[in-house]
């Protein structure tokens, strides 16, 4: 139903680990908590495992019952001492998210020698020029026949330069 449960979910299905998430979002703020019940290391000759289900329960009810002004104005700090004060918890350093995609003409190029020339000819034939944007970032890039021909070059290579409309 939420954004949050198919997070949990995916976590439960794909990675088994057991998850529980807290989101919270208005026009200006946003937060959210990501909670997971991670095997423990153990010593030498015990077994490893997690927490007991009543102190998992106990955190996930806590996670349930964040209020979204504390998650989207708190700090992590108050967070934390919120869903779990009485454990030893650790809180890890941020980092700044930032765009970055990692296309390039090179790797389109890669991906347009896969298909073949026979492939690209067709495509030329039909649409006069191969197109292919980028999913991530949007950023077009366009091949007319000529630069198809010098993909199948003899010597033409990834590494090899090569012009780009």
């Amino acid at each position: 139903h939420t954004l949050a449960d198919c997070i949990e979910n995916y976590f439960a299905t794909s990675e088994q680990l057991p998850t529980r998430i807290a989101l919270a979002a208005d026009g200006r703020h946003s937060g959210g908590l990501l909670l997971q019940n991670l095997p423990q290391t153990s010593a030498p000759g015990q077994s490893a495992g997690v927490l007991p289900r009543e102190i998992w329960d106990r955190l996930s009810s806590r996670v349930a019952a964040l209020e979204g002004p504390l998650l989207r104005l708190g700090s992590a700090e108050e967070v934390l001492q919120r869903v779990c004060a009485e454990h030893d918890c650790r809180l890890f350093a941020g980092s700044p998210v930032k765009f970055v995609c990692r296309c390039d003409a090179s790797r389109v190029r890669s991906v347009l020698r896969s298909l073949g020339v026979e492939e690209l000819r067709s495509i030329l034939d039909e649409q006069g020029a191969v197109s292919v944007t980028c999913e991530f970032c949007g950023r077009p890039y366009q091949f007319d026949a000529i630069d198809v021909e010098r993909l199948f070059a003899i010597g033409a290579g990834p590494e090899s330069p090569q012009s780009l409309n």
